[in-house]
């Protein structure tokens, strides 16, 4: 597997926290709410990798990101480092961190597992990547039949991070040409869910994380490709960051950031701006929209990001660390018509992103760490059962930043 060469050079100056937007925190969440769900038979070392393919039977967008992740922080750009704690990060030093190289895995173990997850995900009998005509492709969500930009999205994060020009460039044409709106008062923004049979939108409306993570994406690959290969991606990311900032809430339509309270709204449209997902709140790509985008927002983006770090800090729980699916600005859990409120399907990804943030931007360390340390401990510990094996070990084994010598 080909190292990552990529740098993203970033300062660790942080600038002010905006305005605080109340300090409510959520309601006691239980360590154990979801994790049956997802409780593996394997020994944590086996499972390293085996998470992609078990969750892709339920939830396949977190399994995605899972492999993302993997890709992202510790493994794709397989590179040593004997700084434990890292804290030079990694988009300014360049050295990506392969924390599972320091937890005792060989590279050689490593590369065969994620190229494995890769295979089964993309290329084997149970992928959920399907190729459309000469230069198309789509990521589907195989229990609901449609494909959604969080699958297409993370698709492409994972075809750059893994130096598949040719995936990425596909999903890219596949969701520009069904998913994106060429005109009307969402233009620029992505339909969230489309039929991949008779290519019609499900809904025109959009989820916020589908254009966070196409923006990042696009400049990952601007950086990583250039922009003279056949698509202009910087062009491209542009032309929906300008899209966010041309809506101003006529017909309902808004940016995809509450731009009074600087953060991300869980879609963009009428009421849902006013609230938010924990899982969008990835301070990490904003400081990436701050270094490249040059949309002339900067300062807007890096006060989403300390903004963004506040506002996981508020929203998860003081004991066990777990987060809500949904809630309001303030961090308190939202309760939505069709679903109570509770730890569930999003509310997986919020300590990726806050580890993910740690690695490759290394800002409010001391704040993340004590997060690990929470996640470690898993709160409140049920007398006479020994849970094992369960998704936070795991996660915590491969990405938390606090590992054992």
């Amino acid at each position: 597997m080909k190292q990552n060469t990529r740098r993203f050079p970033v300062t660790c100056n942080a600038p002010a926290l905006p305005p605080g937007n109340g300090s409510t925190a959520p309601s006691h969440l239980k360590a154990s709410a979801g994790i049956e769900y997802f409780k593996s038979s394997e020994t944590n070392k086996k499972t390293t990798v085996k998470i992609a393919t078990c969750i892709s039977m339920h939830k396949y967008c977190l399994a995605i990101f899972c492999l993302g992740l993997l890709l992202n922080t510790p493994a794709s750009f397989a590179q040593k480092t004997k700084n434990r704690h890292l804290h030079i990060p990694a988009v300014q030093s360049g050295n990506y961190p392969n924390l599972l190289i320091d937890a005792g895995y060989s590279e050689a173990a490593i590369n065969s597992k994620i190229e494995k997850a890769y295979h089964d995900l993309f290329e084997g009998p149970s992928r959920i990547y399907f190729e459309s005509g000469d230069s198309m492709a789509y990521v589907s969500d195989i229990k609901n039949h449609d494909a959604r930009t969080e699958g297409l999205s993370y698709g492409m994060m994972v075809a750059v991070q893994l130096d598949k020009k040719e995936v990425f460039d596909r999903i890219w044409r596949w969701s520009k040409k069904y998913s994106q709106h060429a005109d009307g008062p969402s233009k620029g923004y992505f339909a969230w869910s489309i039929n991949p049979v008779n290519l019609k939108k499900n809904s025109n409306g959009s989820a916020s994380d589908g254009e966070l993570y196409f923006v990042t994406a696009l400049l990952f690959a601007a950086n990583r490709w250039g922009n003279n290969t056949g698509i202009n991606y910087y062009s491209e990311a542009r032309n929906i960051l300008d899209a966010m900032w041309s809506k101003d809430g006529t017909n309902g339509i808004h940016h995809i950031v509450n731009t009074e309270y600087k953060q991300i709204s869980f879609t963009p449209e009428r009421n849902n701006y006013n609230w938010t997902d924990p899982s969008y709140h990835l301070p990490a790509f904003f400081e990436i929209w701050a270094m490249y985008a040059k949309d002339g927002h900067e300062q807007f983006y890096k006060d989403c990001a300390d903004t963004a770090r506040a506002f996981l800090q508020r929203t998860c729980d003081a004991v066990t660390g777990l987060n809500p699916d949904y809630a309001e600005f303030s961090g308190a859990m939202h309760i939505a018509p069709w679903m109570p409120p509770g730890f569930r399907y999003d509310s997986w990804r919020g300590a990726i992103n806050i580890s993910m943030d740690f690695s490759l931007v290394c800002k409010k360390k001391t704040r993340q760490e004590e997060f690990s340390q929470k996640k470690k401990r898993g709160g409140p510990k049920k007398k006479k059962k020994k849970k094992k094996n369960q998704l936070i070990g795991t996660l915590n084994k491969l990405f938390y930043t606090k590992l054992k010598k």
